[in-house]
């Protein structure tokens, strides 16, 4: 009878740990809206980004301190055009961003802004620091120039890569006890001194009415994860021909 209770009590640990595992993995690793304004196809638009990162192993905790990026990748609907051709580009370099902040740059190559969080420390000391973005086109990419809220000093940058039309590619610097938390950002509608625009939502609105993105990240550790949102779109109203028989 004794080994018959132990291993009862052995599988129903393994039965507790595989619904935990499975909780854990049911739960989205981050939360991620792209949205675009306005909502139309072919249009000038804005982006408004937002990213949460969560802890994947206690994704429901908000507490719980998410493990450091390695890697980044945003995919914003199928036919999107983000043209870093469009607008100024910025050539400082990191230095210069650091002692000049946007002012190393011309007025025209800033195209958004925004805020941040970022955990430094180690459980239970960590601190969560909250950070103002400005967004740069830098030709390639998008500069992410972080500042103090309080001072406006920068404090430190980041460079995303154009990989296609629709997609931006981020490897983040690895720094012990500091992990990125929250993005919100607005990439704004600009056009450049040529007229052509800095992002134009994709050509065409499906029958779903939704556009789809998707985030791919990877963190210390090795682990990768993926997150997809949709957004609401509107079809480009119909043009109705005159019909060649009509009076």
């Amino acid at each position: 009878m004794r080994r018959s209770h132990t291993k009862a009590a052995g599988v129903l640990a393994l039965v507790a740990l595989a619904s935990t595992a499975t909780a854990a993995a049911s739960a989205p690793p981050a939360d991620f809206t792209l949205r675009f304004a306005p909502r139309t196809p072919g249009s000038l638009a804005a982006i408004r980004l937002h990213i949460l990162y969560k802890d994947p192993q206690h994704p429901n905790d908000p507490n719980a301190t998410p493990p450091a990026l390695t890697s980044v990748t945003i995919k914003a609907p199928l036919g999107t055009v983000l043209d870093g051709r469009a607008v100024p580009a910025c050539r400082a370099s990191d230095r210069q961003l650091m002692l000049e902040g946007k002012a190393a740059c011309p007025a025209g190559s800033v195209i958004g802004g925004g805020t941040a969080s970022v955990i430094v420390g180690f459980s239970p000391l960590a601190s969560t620091y909250h950070l103002d973005a400005t967004l740069i086109n830098y030709g390639q990419g998008i500069v992410e120039l972080f500042t103090d809220p309080t001072t406006g000093r920068p404090v430190a940058d980041d460079r995303s890569q154009f990989e296609s039309a629709n997609t931006m590619v981020l490897h983040p610097a690895v720094t012990p006890g500091v992990s990125e938390r929250e993005f919100s950002f607005t990439y704004d509608a600009v056009r450049g001194p040529a007229g052509k625009a800095f992002i134009t939502t994709p050509p065409t609105c499906p029958t779903s009415r939704r556009w789809t993105s998707t985030l791919d990240y990877t963190v210390s550790g090795g682990g990768s994860y993926a997150v997809t949102t949709t957004t609401a779109c509107v079809p480009s109203p119909r043009k109705h021909r005159r019909s060649p028989l009509a009076g």
